[in-house]
Parts: C-alpha cells; sequence; structure tokens
C-alpha cells in the first residue's frame, strides 16, 4: 500500500488540515521552532511540535501508524499550549498531557542565503535532547509516550537587510515528518475507476472508497474542536474489489468493507449514502460514516476532506 500512495510530512498536512500556513518571518525578527519525536505505545509514533514566536503559541501533537496495507493517525492543535523561553519548555496540552524539559544541545549547522550584499536569510539548526518529563497521551489512551529524555531539534530563522518587498522563504510551521503516515488513497490518473466520497452531515467526516486493479482502497477522516483542541483523525486500509459493487448503469453502489477500521455497510442512491457504515479512528472508535451526502465518480475531492488543499 506504500507502493500505491506515497508518504507525507504531517507538518504540511497538520498545518493544511488545521487551518494553518507557512507564515514569512518579519524583517530582523526571529521565528524558532521546536519539534522533537519518539516511539510510543501501542506501535505508535510520536511527535511533537511547537511554533515559538511572539503572541500565541500553539502546539501540535500526533500519533501515526502504518503498516503495508492500514495506516491510522491523529493530529492534535493545541492552542496557547505554552512557551519555549531559554531553552526550556513548557506545554500545557489540556487532556492531552504535558511537557515540561530543558533543552541540551549536541550540534549547531547554520546556513546563510544572500539576496545581494545586504539582504540575507539566516536559518540555524540546533540538534539534541530534551531532559525533563513529557507524558502526553491520545484521546481515550490508544497510544501514549511517558519519557524524561526525547531526541529534538530547534531550529531558528532570520532575515536581516532585506526590503519590505523581499519575498522571504516561509518559516516552517507545526510537526516534524512523521514516520511514513501515508496521506490518502491515490487513483491512477490515467484509468476510470469506480469511486465514491462522502461527507458527513455537519462536515466532520470525509469518506472515500476507490476500486483499482488490486482491489478497494478505503479512507476516512474525523475532525473535531474541543476545549481549544482541534483534531483530525485518519485511517485507511485496503479491501477486496468485491467488497464494492457498482449497479448497471452507475446509479448505484454497494460498499461492505472487508478491511480493517471499518465495519458495516454502505449503500450509495440519489447523491446520498447510508446504512450502518462505521470507522475506527486512533481514540473514537465505532465513528458513523453514514448517513452523507456522496458522490460516485467524478473528479476532485468532497468539501469535506481535510487535506483537499494538499
Amino acid at each position: 500500500m506504500k507502493g500505491a500512495r506515497g508518504s507525507w510530512i504531517v507538518a504540511a498536512a497538520a498545518a493544511l488540515a488545521l487551518g494553518l500556513g507557512a507564515a514569512p518571518a518579519p524583517a530582523a525578527r526571529r521565528l524558532a521552532e521546536v519539534t522533537m519525536r519518539a516511539p510510543a505505545t501501542n506501535g505508535f509514533k510520536f511527535d511533537l511540535g511547537l511554533e515559538a514566536k511572539p503572541g500565541t503559541h500553539p502546539a501540535f501533537v500526533s500519533f501515526g501508524q502504518e503498516r503495508d496495507d492500514a495506516t491510522q493517525a491523529a493530529i492534535y492543535r493545541v492552542g496557547h499550549a505554552g512557551s519555549f523561553v531559554n531553552r526550556r519548555l513548557d506545554l500545557d496540552l489540556g487532556v492531552l498531557g504535558s511537557a515540561r524539559a530543558r533543552f541540551v544541545q549536541s550540534s549547531r549547522r547554520r546556513n546563510v542565503r544572500r539576496h545581494g550584499k545586504r539582504c540575507s536569510e539566516v536559518t540555524v539548526v540546533h540538534r539534541g535532547r530534551f531532559v525533563g518529563r513529557i507524558d502526553v497521551a491520545g484521546e481515550n489512551g490508544f497510544a501514549a509516550v511517558h519519557r524524561s529524555r526525547i531526541r529534538g531539534s530547534v531550529k531558528s530563522y532570520r532575515v536581516r537587510g532585506c526590503r519590505a518587498g523581499h519575498r522571504r522563504t516561509p518559516a516552517p510551521v507545526g510537526l516534524p515528518a512523521s514516520a511514513g503516515v501515508s496521506r490518502r488513497p491515490l487513483r491512477d490518473p490515467s484509468r476510470r475507476y469506480a469511486a465514491i466520497e462522502s461527507c458527513g452531515s455537519g462536515l466532520d467526516t470525509w469518506f472515500g472508497a476507490y476500486r483499482g486493479p488490486l482491489g478497494t482502497e478505503y479512507g476516512a477522516t474525523y475532525s473535531t474542536r474541543r476545549g481549544g483542541i482541534r483534531a483530525v483523525r485518519l485511517v485507511f486500509s485496503l479491501g477486496s474489489r468485491s467488497s464494492f459493487r457498482v449497479a448497471p448503469g452507475g446509479r448505484r453502489a454497494t460498499i461492505s468493507p472487508d478491511s480493517r477500521f471499518f465495519a458495516g455497510t454502505g449503500r450509495y442512491a440519489a447523491a446520498r449514502l447510508t446504512g450502518d457504515l462505521t470507522a475506527s479512528f486512533p481514540g473514537a472508535p465505532d465513528t458513523a460514516l453514514t448517513p452523507a451526502r456522496a458522490k460516485l465518480g467524478g473528479s476532485g475531492p468532497v468539501p469535506c476532506y481535510p487535506f483537499s488543499g494538499d
């Protein structure tokens, strides 16, 4: 399944899914990005990122897991989570936990890009470890990390001597690259395959099914906003071709996923998906995907797909 879809970078995915775009740093103002990564329980991998800039300090947390035929992940944005000052990290992540540690540097790399005699962009990457206490868990404890030492980095970016109209390189935002969590099934544009996409009534769920030569790829996302935390959960898995059946005439279809994370049956007719189709997301099992408005075939993702702009 990895070969069919490729991998994505959680930094970009989180920024798009959570409504954040990379913003250029103002001239002569330093912008720092703090990141760390470690194994978590139950086979998941943990990432944490903090954009330390003047004003708000949102933190990004993700737990992800990928196998040959299935992917699951949960990405969280916690607003006003805390700070990183004098190499000390102090985060209150609400129901997800907390992270309080100091950064111990082991190496430093400085890169300067010049644009003319005066204008320059300076990027400095400090690598090392965070020493203290990091206690973070996904919803309902599906995965957790409890560590006193985690490898990480601190990246700073600064523009010097440039005119106001200088097109600055965007500063990185959010999480570091995850360990291979895939974004969504990808169809071969040179062929026409049967496909269904749907949106839940509140636009909080997206579901997609794509029948290709090797089987049917199923994917779903579920997003919420609660207690200052925006969460996007996703699952993808591979089922058989026979689990997606389209009636003669192409106006009706039946989906009975025989793959991980999915259960029940969905029936498509008249731009609606009905039935008892559910998905088991990290921290949110047995989430209903029906009833939902849907489309059979067509091009481009439906509006509720959180990564449609990527």
